[in-house]
């Protein structure tokens, strides 16, 4: 017996008869089927009448639809005459129709229905061409399973990958399964049934979520496709939850503000929540470009940075522009000039600290916040201090008058010595109307002059003794100097407490 199947017999001498033997053969599987079979060989004597011999045959196929063979294979004739089928046309137990082609012994099994399983058979007849012609007839057995498993070539059912949506997953994932199951039904198909509707189970089970972060995580299932032959399929398909959004805040956060100083709003209470992530990370800061060395309109950055347990960051702004505000306190005071030293801190808040006095009217010195009045001039004097308080600009700003009425003069109206006469002729005697006597007295002196027929010739507020006789355009005579003759003078001394002088004086050319 060779592994190809041919066999070498060689009888005994002088046996005439049958002989057998058995054989078993086994397939490569794991584990291997194996079957035995019986093999007989007759013997006949040389002189033996003329035979050809149809042995039966058996076909197998391992899926559904046509079968070929050839009767051929296993049929012999001892003399060598050629066989010829002469039954080319056959009905099978099961009604199906055979054409066997007569010379070659080929033939195909179609079974009426295509998903046809089970068994058939037929018998068909051969001559040799023998001119003493032998026939035979024999059964060829006909037998069809169903090993191939359901095909899934035009099913799509891929990996996928869904985002987290924390206690929704699994009903999610519940849906994706059911999906998936369904789609197998629908898409999968069976060689062996035109009707197939696959039978579908999955090891799905929430429960396998291997976690990678926070809620998300995979699954993978095993889908297996079953037909009515226990044949199957498996198709491996992988869910993928993954998070890819960032905390958000579960109120709105104001991007953009416009606020006076005053009115900068406190930093707000802001929760956030991820759909994934029981716990989120919050980080805050905040910016300030308010600089009190300068000051001026500013702005301040509030920041909330933002991440899940799976790394997703966000990070939300609030920008808040502030108009600067500068809230100034006016402050009026009467000082003496020997009254002593200032301490303008004196008019000051108490929360007012951080700044600088300085003088924005009047010429004086500061010693930092001490001013002293003594020997500046009369008047108003303007000191300022800025300081920066919670994001704005409070300013004090202190009016102070300076004056003498305080100071008793050693001056009275006996001391004052005024011309009686002015001869402004170039002599340098009486050239000009003098007012003396009072130079050390701090007073002020406001003169007016009149001629006879009451008509003011001259004035000044603050006369500095420099008239000599020179006239205004509407004076009478209309000439660059007055006429001689009387005059008459009014004088107020400023400051001075007395009553004013009004006397006579006279005007000539010597």
């Amino acid at each position: 017996l060779n592994p190809d199947g041919t066999i070498t017999y060689t009888p005994n001498d002088g046996f005439i008869g049958e002989d057998t033997f058995t054989y078993t053969i086994c397939d490569d599987a794991n584990p291997a089927l194996c079957d035995t079979a019986t093999v007989t060989v007759t013997i006949q004597p040389t002189d033996s009448p003329n035979t050809t011999n149809a042995n039966d045959d058996a076909f197998f196929a391992s899926t559904c639809g046509s079968l070929t063979g050839n009767v051929f294979v296993n049929d012999n004739d001892i003399e060598g005459d050629t066989q010829t089928i002469t039954t080319t046309t056959v009905i099978t137990t099961e009604g199906v129709t055979v054409i066997i082609d007569a010379n070659t012994g080929e033939f195909t099994y179609t079974p009426i229905s295509l998903d046809f399983i089970g068994n058939d058979s037929f018998v068909y007849s051969i001559c040799d061409n023998n001119a003493d012609q032998a026939c035979d007839q024999a059964t060829v057995y006909l037998s069809i399973t169903d090993s191939t498993p359901p095909s899934i070539i035009n099913c799509s059912i891929n990996d996928e990958t869904i985002e987290c949506a924390g206690d929704d997953n699994e009903s999610l994932a519940n849906t994706w399964n059911d999906a998936n199951i369904a789609a197998l039904e629908l898409c999968a198909t069976d060689a062996c049934d035109s009707t197939f509707s696959g039978q579908v189970t999955s090891d799905y089970d929430f429960d396998n979520l291997v976690s990678t972060c926070g809620a998300s995580g995979t699954i993978t299932v095993i889908y297996t496709i079953a037909d009515a032959n226990n044949n199957t399929t498996e198709l491996v398909a992988t869910l993928t939850i993954a998070d890819t959004i960032a905390p958000t805040p579960t109120t709105d956060i104001e991007e953009s503000l416009l606020v006076n100083c005053e009115s900068v709003p406190e930093v707000p209470t802001i929760e956030f929540t991820d759909n994934c992530s029981s716990s989120v990370n919050v980080v805050f800061e905040e910016t300030n470009s308010f600089d009190e060395s300068n000051p001026s309109d500013y702005e301040i950055v509030r920041t909330w940075t933002v991440n899940d347990d799976c790394d997703n960051i966000a990070t939300y702004t609030q920008t808040i522009s502030v108009t600067l505000n500068d809230f100034i306190t006016t402050v009026n005071e009467r000082a003496c000039s020997d009254d002593g030293t200032i301490d303008l801190n004196d008019y000051l808040e108490n929360d007012q600290v951080g700044g600088t006095w300085t003088i924005t009217q009047g010429n004086a010195n500061l010693d930092e916040s001490t001013f002293n009045p003594e020997n500046v001039e009369l008047g108003n004097y303007i000191f300022s201090y800025t300081n920066a308080n919670n994001g704005c600009l409070n300013t004090t700003e202190v009016v102070i008058e300076i004056h003498d009425e305080c100071i008793v003069l050693p001056c009275g109206k006996d001391d004052v010595v005024i011309s009686k006469v002015v001869t402004p002729n170039g002599d340098a005697q009486n050239e000009f109307f003098t007012i003396t006597g009072v130079e050390t007295c701090g007073f002020v002196v406001d003169l007016k002059i009149f001629n006879r027929w009451g008509a003011k010739i001259y004035e000044n507020s603050n006369y500095q003794n420099n008239w000599n006789g020179t006239s205004h355009k509407s004076s009478v005579g209309g000439a660059d100097k007055v006429p001689n003759g009387t005059y008459y003078y009014i004088i107020n001394l400023k400051n001075s407490g007395l009553a004013p002088i009004a006397k006579a004086f006279y005007v000539g050319s010597k």
